[in-house]
């Protein structure tokens, strides 16, 4: 270190410091089927009323964007066997 301080060419700013690698945190994808398992029976048609409530309004907002042109794609099937056709 001291003889390379010692170089007319030596900048401080040209020595980069390793760094420890970031921890990676593996993604958990939510599971409604495990959240309702494992919610207590009174909880559970809450449950399932605000997914109904959080499907309706992916599903609103879907056509919204396919009406106004921000998506190309229908909704996706699963999505739409939810639903009746009157809704």
């Amino acid at each position: 270190m001291e003889a390379l301080m010692e170089l007319p060419g030596f900048s401080e700013t040209s020595f980069k410091t390793l760094k420890a690698p970031g921890t990676r945190i593996p993604r958990q994808v939510f599971s409604r089927e495990k959240a309702l398992a494992s919610a207590p029976e009174y909880l559970r048609p809450y449950y399932e009323d605000l997914f109904r409530q959080i499907d309706t309004i992916e599903l609103t907002l879907n056509f919204y964007e396919l009406w106004v042109g921000r998506r190309k794609l229908p909704p996706r099937a699963k999505l739409l066997e939810k639903f009746s056709e009157e809704e």
